[in-house]
């Protein structure tokens, strides 16, 4: 069974084009110790905003006029009666066809299921994708039941992950060590694999960020220059291999809602903070241990803070 990651819904970001997901209240990253809360204004935006119109239509079937008098319409290939919505979960759309997700007209967020037809070369869970032209119509090269989880948006590229499967209630991902994220009114529900934040092991245009405090999963790095010491508010706009902890744990932060540190190894020889991050020292980020040390075996990550 895949672990949950559920944010609170998608919004319009700070950063400039694409879908994103913004966790508001519900990334509390208060797990380390010496006072460490990103709760205050600390968000988890893994996307950005959609700038132009995505809803055209897709699914529907293709029909040319007939010449003469004779009305009727000539149907090119087969015609399904497509529902308005489709599910997820359930993956209820004809034969030749997936349940997907999409941008409604005018919409920054994704808001709306919608069958979409399963690409003749579909790439597996894992391959890279691409998402054509328009890369927010929930059309895609990847195979039944995925989505192309964009990781570089200018060029439509990005890595096929699978929808949850099983229920909102009891989620499932192919594997175990995944967490199902679920936001946006359980329209945007996937499988992020787990990852290393100091090992960096996601793929390129990905991050490896603290889902809820307690889990990393691989999402878009939506950093744009910031570096140690540089005003957050949003996990992912610091680089990956930094964190968005609060103001007050960052010496001298700029910024009322949070800044970019380092994560460190709580088992290296030599503490690297005051190095990195003059007048930080590394503190655990999990004082009781991380929640699947068989996944990722993160019992020695830290991240530096003021003492």
């Amino acid at each position: 069974m895949g672990r949950v990651w559920r944010w609170s819904g998608l919004a319009i970001g700070l950063v400039s084009c694409g879908p994103q997901v913004d966790a508001g209240d519900g990334t509390d990253v208060d797990t380390a110790s010496g006072g460490l809360d990103t709760s205050t204004s600390v968000g988890s935006s893994v996307g950005t905003s959609v700038g132009t119109s995505v809803g055209t239509s897709v699914g529907s079937s293709t029909t040319t006029d007939t010449t003469g008098d004779d009305d009727t319409a000539t149907t090119i290939g087969p015609k399904f009666d497509l529902p308005s919505e489709c599910s997820v979960w359930d993956q209820n759309c004809p034969p030749g066809y997936k349940c997907s997700i999409r941008a409604s007209e005018g919409s920054g967020s994704f808001d709306e299921t919608v069958c979409v037809p399963v690409d003749a070369d579909a790439k597996p869970i894992g391959a890279s994708c691409s998402s054509g032209e328009l890369p927010y119509d929930g059309i895609d090269d990847c195979a039944h039941g995925s989505l192309c989880w964009l990781g570089d948006e200018a060029a439509g590229t990005g890595i096929c992950r699978a929808f949850c499967s099983g229920s909102e209630s009891d989620p499932t991902c192919p594997d175990a060590c995944d967490w199902c994220t679920i936001s946006g009114d359980g329209i945007l529900t996937l499988c992020l694999p787990q990852c290393d934040p100091l090992a960096n092991d996601c793929a390129p245009g990905e991050g490896c960020y603290a889902a809820n405090g307690e889990t990393f999963a691989c999402v878009p790095d939506a950093s744009m220059g910031e570096m140690i010491g540089s005003g957050c508010e949003f996990i992912n706009i610091c680089p990956s291999g930094l964190a968005c902890i609060a103001a007050a744990a960052f010496p001298d932060c700029p910024s009322t809602s949070g800044c970019c540190s380092p994560y460190c190894d709580m088992d290296a020889a030599v503490d690297p903070c005051d190095a990195l991050a003059p007048g930080t020292v590394c503190t655990p980020w999990y004082p009781e241990g991380p929640p699947d040390p068989a996944c990722t075996g993160m019992g020695s990550l830290g991240v530096c803070t003021a003492p």
